[in-house]
């Protein structure tokens, strides 16, 4: 890929990888001060990055005796493995454990530092 894109896919390349990270960089952040937000844009940062893979995926497919098979924005392998890092972050993000850590620094409601003396 050339820089600066010249083409539409090359554009809607770009467009992806900067939602997802617009999702996702925000979504690590929240999710480190341990805010139940944070899993909500992890989720659907991957779901993003997922589905560009998977049609990155298909589209590798169909093209490999053409020419233009070499012009794709992700290599196979990558995506795949994309695909794979993904879903696993997806699934600790929703992981009860996950939950339970979030959960553990809320407040308690009905607790307050006054009551206590």
């Amino acid at each position: 890929m050339v820089y600066p894109p010249t083409g539409a896919w090359e554009w809607w390349t770009v467009g992806v990888g900067w939602l997802a990270a617009a999702l996702l960089l925000p979504g690590a952040a929240v999710i480190a001060m341990r805010m139940t937000a944070g899993r909500i844009l992890i989720v659907i940062g991957c779901g993003v990055v997922i589905t560009y893979s998977i049609f990155s995926i298909v589209t590798d497919l169909n093209t490999r005796s053409r020419p233009v098979h070499n012009a794709l924005p992700l290599p196979f392998e990558l995506a795949v493995v994309t695909v794979v890092l993904a879903a696993v972050t997806v699934a600790f993000a929703v992981a009860p454990s996950t939950r339970r850590w979030l959960e553990s620094a809320q407040p308690r409601q009905g607790s307050s530092d006054a009551a206590d003396g």
